[in-house]
């Protein structure tokens, strides 16, 4: 019988990143997306706990982990620093990376810059980088991405997602599920609480105002 998930902190890259974890074993290390955290991962923890140590992070910035104030420490350099000495501390040399949305692309850069700390990559919802790039030049893509050069606007986006008690979040989760039953009340509430925590929302969307620079650092994709 599993035993109960447990919360932690662990010390990397000069912050401190809270994470949940459950079951022994090689590591399998989730990251998250926004606008969620952890407890995105919830249904999956224990499914893969049964044979393995699994690892649920709060990216920086998110929920109990630490929030650097300068918006220039929310690029992908720092993240990628981020994991590594994540999957170090936690004394593993390699891992299962498992990433959606920032978190899957958070996951390809590692993959290129430490291809020997991945033993398997699974992304979700986030294209290949040099596809992702490739598309923005397309007039399609851009207007199917016009949400991200909203999301890096100046305070405007934190004023709009705080409003009537953080209802965009519902919005975004309810709003694109097929079976809006399935995301109860009290999912709702948790995710509303985790963005409601001190300078959660601003260092959330710090990723997306520095995304462009975060992209630029790959210069070429190899097969991995």
């Amino acid at each position: 019988m599993l035993e109960p998930w447990t919360h932690a902190f662990i010390a990397t890259n000069g912050i401190q990143l809270h994470y949940v974890t459950q079951g022994d074993g090689p590591l399998m290390l989730f990251l998250h997306g926004f606008p969620e955290f952890w407890y995105s991962w919830r249904k999956q923890i224990p499914e893969f706990a049964r044979d393995r140590t699994v690892v649920a992070l709060d990216l920086r910035g998110y929920n109990d982990s630490d929030k650097p104030s300068e918006q220039s420490a929310y690029v992908m350099e720092e993240f990628i620093k981020d994991v590594k000495g994540v999957i170090e501390g936690l004394g593993y040399d390699r891992c299962v990376l498992v990433g959606h949305d920032w978190g899957g692309a958070i996951a390809w850069f590692f993959a290129y810059a430490h291809p020997e700390m991945v033993e398997r990559l699974i992304i979700l919802n986030t294209p290949h980088p040099a596809k992702f790039a490739q598309g923005l030049r397309t007039l399609q893509q851009l207007l199917r991405s016009s949400y991200i050069l909203f999301l890096q606007l100046p305070i405007l986006p934190e004023l709009l997602i705080q409003l009537d008690d953080y209802n965009a979040l519902e919005q975004i989760f309810r709003g694109m599920a097929v079976n809006k039953s399935s995301v109860a009340d009290d999912d709702i509430e948790a995710y509303k609480n985790a963005f409601a925590k001190r300078g959660t929302l601003t260092a959330a969307l710090n990723y997306y105002r520095n995304l462009f620079q975060s992209w630029l650092i790959q210069r070429s994709w190899s097969v991995l």
